[in-house]
């Protein structure tokens, strides 16, 4: 007995021990597996979730061209400036009526411009420029290098025709030095282009309240050496007030022509002739009762501006490297 107990007591004792270990690991068992289901789903998510992220990042992700300063004397990317400069392409323009710039150039921050008639604005860059005469002080202008600022330092570009204009580079601020003495800034305009291989001739009419009508022509021709642009814009209006009708004509030519693999020569020619009306201020009276009424000594008067303006500009670039380039340019303004 003693010896049966012996050996018959560990056994069931081990055999005890070995269901409860196996009973104890089956369960370990499920539970792993249910927690490994858990991870694995979880991890799953996890991937397709980032799967989907990913694709819509990529999706999502539009890269922009570089935008290079066409008007700076050493042509770099808008990223590496130190000025504060605001492009408007032939996209901004075209989203306006064609005839003032004036909504167009109100869409930049810093930059204002207000105007009265067709010929009579006062544009500020960062609150300065002052109104002149018939223009604006302390901001300088450019039409393809070529001087819009008189000697006197009066700025006028509401009498170009907007269809003969590609792109618009304002750089605010007195840091333009290299274009001289600008307190408030300098506004650089670019004339169009005609794209390669693209000849075409185009008319447009455009009328408006008040007897507006603007009638437009343009024509165009590139090949492979050649580049030109031309156009011939009239404008004219009877206008809301009193004393203020406007007629303007103005023609723009433009040309480039590939001389050789390293020399390029450019032309520009435009002719404007402007006679305006103009009804000038009144007082607050008049303003809330009559604002049709001119102001007494102009509408007796029947005070207008009127001129004609010619700029014409030739210049010769010669490559030498992809770095290196020699530009000569002789120009003029008449008016």
């Amino acid at each position: 007995m003693i010896i049966s107990i012996c050996l018959n007591f560990p056994f069931r004792t081990v055999c005890a021990e070995y269901k409860e270990n196996a009973n104890f690991i089956a369960v370990l068992t499920r539970l792993n597996s249910k927690q490994l289901l858990k991870k694995f789903l979880s991890l799953l998510l996890c991937l397709c979730s980032a799967t989907f992220i990913f694709a819509q990042i990529k999706k999502d992700t539009i890269s922009l061209p570089e935008v290079v300063l066409k008007g700076a004397p050493i042509q770099k990317s808008v990223q590496k400036t130190a000025a504060a400069v605001a492009i408007l392409t032939a996209a901004d323009i075209n989203k306006s009526d064609g005839l003032i710039l004036t909504p167009i150039l109100n869409t930049i921050p810093g930059v204002s411009m207000q105007q009265g008639a067709l010929n009579t604005n006062r544009i500020m860059i960062r609150g300065i420029g002052a109104r002149a005469q018939f223009g604006t002080t302390k901001i300088k202008a450019y039409f393809d290098g070529i001087p819009l600022t008189t000697g006197e330092g009066e700025t006028t570009i509401d009498d170009l025709n907007l269809s003969a204009i590609e792109k618009i580079e304002i750089t605010k601020g007195p840091n333009a030095t290299s274009f001289g003495s600008g307190l408030g800034g300098v506004i650089q305009l670019f004339s169009k282009e005609t794209s390669a291989g693209e000849n075409f001739a185009k008319a447009a009419t455009t009328v408006g309240s008040f007897g507006m009508l603007h009638q437009q022509y343009t024509s165009g021709f590139a090949n492979a050496k050649s580049n030109w642009y031309s156009s011939y814009a009239k404008v004219q209006q009877d206008g809301f007030r009193a004393n203020s009708d406007y007629n303007r004509k103005t023609f723009n030519l433009h040309g480039k022509q590939q001389l050789g693999t390293k020399g390029k020569l450019s032309f520009l020619g435009t002719f404007t002739r402007l006679k305006a009306f103009i009804p000038s201020s009144i007082n607050e009276n008049d303003f809330n009762n009559n604002p049709e009424k001119a102001a007494p000594t102009w509408a007796t008067a029947k005070g207008f501006e009127s001129y004609d303006k010619v700029l014409l500009g030739i210049a010769h670039q010669h490559q030498f490297t992809n770095k290196w380039s020699l530009q000569t340019s002789i120009f003029g303004s008449f008016k």
